[in-house]
This record gives C-alpha cells, structure tokens and sequence, in this order.
C-alpha cells in the first residue's frame, strides 16, 4: 500500500510512480489519505510505503543526518546502517570542504547501495522581488531568509 496525500499533486506523483514500478512487475496499491494522517503514520512507522516533500538545506548534513542516522528525529523508514552513522558523525567533526565532500560522497554511495529512500526530484525554487530589496541571498532549499536584507 502507498501511502499519499490526497492533494491532485500529490495524487500525480504517486500514480506516476504506480506506474513506474508496474513496469518492473511491482504492483503497488494506492492510499490517499489527509496531511495529518500521512505525517501521523509517517512518524509511528505506520505504511508500507510513503511519500513526503523535504525543502532540502544547503548544507549537506541537514539533507542526511537527521533522515538516515539511526534513530534521528526524520528516519521515518528506520534506516540503519553503522557504517552511514559513523560517517555522518565524522562529517559532523570535519571543517575542511574537501574532506567533507569526500565523506559525503562515501555516505551517498552507500546510500545508493541500500536504496532505503529515493529522491524523485529537486523542484525549482523561484523568488520575486522588488529591485528594492537589497542583499537577498538565495538558497536553493526554498527557504526565504532574511537577515541582513534591507530596502534600497
């Protein structure tokens, strides 16, 4: 059973994911439920399988941490896997970006090999705004941030 929100996109998403799997042999019954049922049976571990949306962060550990180090606030599926805990712990340590980049590149390939999640996209983030505004930095999380702004 696929668990989604009932919203028309959400909807989409899922049936087009139906029917990806389909053509594997997977057949995977749909389950359209309200927001709050879906975080609430998200949270308790309570599906087969799900779907949710994550605005993302620009630093990788807010990407990777708290989804797939065992039992962190957002590992809903319950990911477990000692050698992507220590990882994520030593990427916590480490200051230098290039080694950063090589821990995380570690992180992700054995990310891949367990295939506990899969990322279906990354959407575009649009922001508009006065020729005012001064010293907005975008961020492609979506997050609107706003320290430091000031009006022209």
């Amino acid at each position: 059973m696929f668990e989604a929100n009932n919203s028309p996109i959400d909807l989409q998403v899922v049936q087009a994911v139906k029917a990806q799997v389909a053509e594997v042999g997977i057949d995977m019954d749909l389950l359209p439920v309200d927001t709050a049922k879906q975080i609430s049976d998200t949270v308790a571990k309570n599906y087969e399988a799900t779907w949710a949306q994550w605005s993302g962060r620009p630093d990788p550990d807010g990407n990777t941490y708290n989804h797939f180090y065992k039992g962190a606030g957002m590992n809903y599926g319950g990911y477990d896997n000692l050698k992507v805990s220590e990882l994520l712990n030593k990427a916590r340590a480490v200051g230098d970006k290039a080694q950063r980049k090589q821990i995380y590149s570690e992180i992700t390939r054995a990310l891949n090999e367990d295939v506990s999640c899969i990322f279906l996209w990354h959407p575009v983030e649009p922001k508009a705004m006065l020729k005012a505004v001064q010293a907005y930095p975008p961020i492609p999380d979506g997050m609107m941030r706003f320290g430091g702004v000031w009006m022209k």
